[in-house]
């Protein structure tokens, strides 16, 4: 780890807190030498919703479960439990700490699986930085794709517009 000195000064911290824990960040300006040009090939990423990424040369990323089976399950039961123990509670009654502490284990979990899925994502991205000269990623927003593709899975023909008239071919 480098030290803060002549050549490496911290110049800000902050303090987080998730669901695991408090961390704290700091941001640190360090004096590097100029890097010489990557000559690696020129790549394309298209990002997807069945294959998370996938480059033009036909290489793809995947990645395995964010939790494992007995995380999984254990997620379940949490979940589950705090469900049991919001029926049980009147409106307008005043809660227990048990539900929060349910609460506070279910949001430990969730932010495990954020984690470990951000870890993937700044791997791979690393990688594919180090062995490719030129990245262009195409610019998606992949929840219009999901919803696009939700309404088409069972239609065969097209269907008449809101009010009945036919759709417009723009």
């Amino acid at each position: 780890m480098r030290r803060a000195g002549a050549q490496n000064r911290i110049t800000g911290a902050r303090l987080i807190k998730d669901a695991l824990g408090r961390h704290i960040a700091f941001r640190v300006q360090t004096l590097e030498v100029e890097p010489d040009p990557h000559q690696g090939p020129d790549i394309g990423i298209d990002v997807g919703v069945t294959v998370p990424i996938a480059l033009s040369d036909g290489e793809t990323y995947e990645h395995g479960e964010w939790l494992t089976g007995k995380e999984k399950a254990r997620l379940l039961h949490l979940e589950q439990r705090a469900a049991r123990r919001k029926q049980h509670r009147r409106p307008g009654e005043r809660t227990s700490r048990r539900p929060h502490h349910t609460y506070d284990q279910i949001a430990g979990l969730r932010a495990k699986a954020k984690r470990r899925a951000l870890d993937w994502q700044h791997r791979t991205t690393t990688d594919i930085a180090r062995t490719h000269g030129t990245v262009v990623v195409e610019a998606l927003t992949i929840t219009n794709m999901v919803k696009s593709a939700r309404g088409k899975l069972g239609r065969t023909a097209p269907s008449a517009g809101r009010h009945g008239a036919a759709p417009s071919p723009c």
